[in-house]
């Protein structure tokens, strides 16, 4: 059982992002073309980039053509609770050989999806293939099935969501299949989509998703 210490961790990148988008709507520029574009540069980054987009807002603003994931269905376990980007999927049933293939990959900001078919029998990721998402640039791993270790994951700067834990580690066989089209929780994750989740839950979307200002 996560004690509450780990369930309210706040990785120190995500302070220093909160606090940055607390001064860019203090911020008040001169009225010269430098500051002004800094200042929106500025904004543009913090608000509209989608590790920083909250899910709620984008649902406002897109909710006829997105796909919502059903509620309470994943829990959160990384210390980074808002993560999103494009979408690349793995097909594997209780052996996460390829869950650590991918993850070895150059992530360019993408989103794992992992359909382990619903098992609860065994981990599919455990801490030191979730540094492997930080180190290889990948924005979070959504898993439909077990991870392990969650109490180093909850203090990394990971993105990760999943059914529940399992401290068995998995088969490793290679045996699965890759960026396919799959489909759990009501969604169908397609890859080249776009998936944006946060503590609200999780919404995916066939275009990438902006906000040109944050909502105030």
């Amino acid at each position: 059982m996560r004690s509450s210490q780990s369930s309210s961790y706040q990785s120190p990148a995500s302070s220093i992002m909160a606090l940055l988008r607390r001064v860019a709507l203090l911020i008040k520029p001169a009225q010269i073309k430098g500051c002004l574009l800094i200042h929106s540069s500025l904004r543009r980054f913090l608000f509209v980039n989608s590790s920083t987009m909250n899910v709620a807002d984008l649902s406002d603003a897109y909710s006829d053509t997105l796909q919502y994931v059903e509620a309470n269905f994943l829990r959160n376990y990384g210390g980074k609770a808002k993560f999103g980007g494009m979408i690349s999927t793995l097909k594997c049933h209780e052996d996460n050989v390829l869950v650590k293939k991918a993850l070895t990959e150059p992530g360019n900001k993408r989103v794992l999806v992992v359909d382990a078919g619903g098992s609860l029998r065994c981990g599919m990721l455990g801490d030191n293939l979730a540094s492997l998402v930080m180190k290889n640039n990948w924005a979070g791993v959504v898993m439909y099935g077990c991870i392990r270790d969650s109490e180093e994951i909850s203090r990394m700067d990971v993105g990760v969501k999943a059914l529940g834990t399992m401290p068995l580690k998995s088969i490793k066989k290679g045996l699965g299949e890759r960026d396919i089209a799959v489909r759990f929780g009501g969604v169908t994750f397609t890859p080249g989509h776009y998936l944006y989740a946060d503590l609200d839950g999780i919404i995916v979307s066939p275009k990438e998703l902006t906000l040109d200002q944050p909502k105030l």
